[in-house]
């Protein structure tokens, strides 16, 4: 089984966004402890899981990314060319041209999906105790 990882900047009153969206509060370049600690969250993702709306931001603005914008060419090429998956009721193909292209999925169950295994399985253990 694969690990999701979450990694999010919010605020100190726990926005992700301004009223309209807007993300002009997250000030960079991090300082190197917190550089040090998103390279290593982020040096075992394979896969960059979106939702709509961060994916029709998020992917043109990296691809059109360039060095002048004060990201190195490796950071560029990562976030370009590590594959997508974008969760979206609406959307039916990618929302920018960067290879490879995303997948884009509903988030909704079909009708003919199953429980997972795990709901599923006969095992008879006991559930995990309570933490102290």
């Amino acid at each position: 089984m694969r690990k999701l990882k979450l990694q999010v900047q919010t605020s100190a009153d726990g926005y992700m966004g301004g009223p309209n969206g807007e993300m002009d509060w997250m000030t960079f370049p991090w300082t190197d402890d917190v550089g040090a600690y998103i390279n290593n969250l982020m040096a075992s993702v394979d896969t960059i899981v979106l939702g709509r709306n961060l994916a029709e931001g998020f992917i043109p603005v990296w691809a059109n990314r360039t060095e002048a914008d004060g990201e190195d060419q490796e950071t560029i090429d990562w976030m370009n060319n590590t594959p997508k998956i974008v969760f979206s009721n609406t959307l039916t193909e990618s929302p920018g041209p960067t290879p490879p292209s995303p997948t884009v999925t509903s988030p909704k169950p079909s009708p003919t999906s199953r429980t997972s295994p795990a709901a599923t399985s006969s095992s008879t253990a006991a559930p995990p105790s309570p933490p102290p």
